[in-house]
């Protein structure tokens, strides 16, 4: 099923590029993606931007089928 789901994720990314722009690097790996962005965002922009990838995933999928979280890592001077 790891074939699968891979290939999916593939797609997702290959049909969401212009999400994608402002990053250093974006991948996957089994079920789960990451990017890491140029700048440092705040936690609103990134809910932002999450919520924009998801609409778009979402038009693509045909439905809310898919979820997505994030995490933010941040400077041990900013905790």
């Amino acid at each position: 099923m790891a074939g699968r789901s891979s290939t999916v994720g593939a797609y997702i990314l290959d049909n969401t590029k212009s999400h994608l722009r402002k990053t250093k690097y974006y991948g996957l790996y089994r079920d789960d993606g990451i990017s890491v962005f140029n700048n440092k965002l705040s936690s609103y922009n990134i809910l932002k931007w999450r919520t924009k990838f998801k609409n778009s995933v979402n038009r693509l999928a045909g439905g809310n089928y898919l979820q997505f979280t994030y995490s933010m890592w941040l400077d041990k001077s900013r905790r």
